[in-house]
């Protein structure tokens, strides 16, 4: 086997690489197959050659320098305490690695009402980051194999998500998103869709993280995590403790207004008809948005934006903002 990175990731090139697995384990997991129906077999078989021909070695996705994602509490204010969290790690990698150092953090649960912006967080964190993006919802996923697969015994068998994002991504360490893993354990569950994460938040066990259909150990202990709940009273305490938890309230009254502002220049800035609109936003406006996430807000900031030029305006009015837009100037005081 190649000691050089597989093709399809010759032109990701990043300074530092790791491999995922080793020789022995892979001969020891093609033996395996061997042992198989021929139908678990050829699946089995047909993933392992993919794996061989990708090569073992993976590289990094870099650390961005710690302003970058200090920057995001423009966006998410109620972020902060997280985004100064993973700051600081980043802070202390580049200290010791320089350019060099790879992006890493350890694992984050966001905690908070819905509708606070947790997943859309998330998303734009890993943007910034520039890290290569996975995630499943916990709540439409009752077993354990959604993470770490299905023995090739089954039908069904297949490999999880951790073991599909290290094989076909061309870095060690992806972003994996678990969101609302508070809905993960039903009733009438078989398995604990959780349960793979005991090991897989250790780093010393995800070294040699096992998936169920391939069998081959990998080395998981580079995964970016960050999950997501609307509470922690379903969680059980040994997961809790392998996560730094973070309590997401909604923007205060100070945030929502620099949060719209935010949202509001960045759409005038980049959309086609934003330059056409007026700058100011009001007290009322700002008090129709209490509450929402970026994303809800920026819905909002388009659909207002519409209806003010339906109505012969260049400049936003709280009532563009309500359910049906009836046409009402009442409690337009700009904010300076």
């Amino acid at each position: 086997m190649d000691e050089e990175p597989g093709p399809g990731f010759d032109s990701y090139q990043q300074p530092q690489q790791v491999a995922l697995f080793n020789e022995d384990d892979l001969d020891k997991a093609f033996v395996y197959a061997n042992s198989l129906d021929d139908s678990a077999r050829n699946r089995l078989e047909s993933i392992l050659s993919r794996l061989n021909e990708l090569g073992r070695f993976r590289s990094f996705t870099p650390a961005v320098a710690p302003e970058e994602v200090l920057a995001l509490k423009q966006t998410f204010p109620n972020f902060s305490e997280v985004l100064d969290e993973i700051a600081a790690h980043i802070a202390l990698a580049k200290l010791a690695g320089e350019d060099k150092a790879p992006l890493a953090f350890p694992p984050i649960l966001l905690v908070g009402p819905p509708g606070v912006g947790k997943t859309y967080f998330a998303q734009q964190l890993c943007e910034t980051l520039g890290a290569h993006f996975n995630e499943t919802s916990l709540n439409s996923n009752s077993a354990g194999f959604i993470l770490s697969g299905l023995d090739m015994g089954w039908s069904s068998g297949k490999p999880g998500l951790v073991f599909r994002a290290l094989m076909e991504g061309p870095v060690a360490n992806p972003f994996i998103l678990l969101d609302e893993i508070d809905k993960a354990n039903k009733p009438d569950s078989t398995y604990d869709p959780l349960g793979p994460l005991y090991g897989l938040l250790e780093s010393n066990m995800a070294k040699r993280f096992r998936d169920e259909a391939s069998t081959l150990p990998m080395d998981a202990s580079h995964i970016l995590w960050v999950a997501t709940a609307n509470d922690v009273d379903s969680i059980p305490e040994p997961l809790l403790s392998r996560m730094t938890v973070f309590e997401i309230p909604f923007p205060s009254v100070e945030q929502t207004a620099t949060l719209a502002y935010t949202v509001w220049r960045k759409l005038r800035q980049n959309t086609a008809w934003g330059p056409h609109m007026h700058e100011k936003i009001s007290d009322g406006i700002i008090e129709c948005l209490k509450e929402k996430s970026p994303r809800d807000m920026t819905r909002l900031f388009i659909r207002a934006a519409g209806r003010a030029i339906m109505n012969k305006r260049h400049i936003l009015n709280p009532v563009d903002f309500s359910i049906d837009g009836t046409e009402d100037s009442r409690n337009t005081v700009f904010r300076p």
